[in-house]
């Protein structure tokens, strides 16, 4: 079972073995997890534009309890016959979101297991706290704007210095 002082307690004894220090934003995401809230993705008609609204629940300075920001990203068509729904990564600029624009988001979508299987990677990412997740979503879960049930709860990851 995961005990939040027994993380902290091992990545201090590894700073100490190493005489690396370790930062608090590294601790905080030691086995640190965030929930995805009320995901939803409204495109146009036309498909030229697609935006994907939602909550970000991260723990209160590692304790029982959250605290939510509420987050909207866009994703315009870039032409040549690609919808907002298909964007590559790379191809959409990233949005911030969130209280002081706390988090940034950018999405890439994939097809790579064929048609009707295609889905989107977003990355949600606390540059200040070093933070990012990657929750995914199917094309189908998403699709006329329905809101994705259940909540996803997302590992959060290391972003290196």
């Amino acid at each position: 079972m995961y005990t939040p002082s027994r993380t902290a307690l091992l990545y201090s004894l590894l700073a100490l073995a190493s005489g690396t220090p370790i930062s608090r934003s590294t601790l905080a995401a030691a086995g640190e997890s965030w929930t995805i809230t009320s995901m939803s993705r409204n495109c146009t008609a036309s498909l030229s534009e697609c935006t994907w609204t939602f909550g970000i629940e991260t723990p209160i300075d590692g304790e029982m309890g959250a605290v939510t920001d509420w987050c909207e990203h866009t994703v315009l068509s870039p032409g040549a016959g690609t919808p907002a729904t298909r964007v590559p990564a790379g191809e959409s600029p990233a949005s911030s979101c969130g209280k002081d624009g706390r988090f940034t988001v950018a999405s890439g979508w994939s097809g790579v297991f064929g048609e009707g299987e295609g889905f989107t990677v977003l990355s949600v990412a606390d540059y200040a706290a070093r933070t990012i997740a990657f929750p995914s979503y199917r094309d189908r879960d998403v699709e006329g704007g329905a809101v994705v049930v259940p909540d996803k709860n997302c590992t959060v990851g290391v972003i290196p210095a």
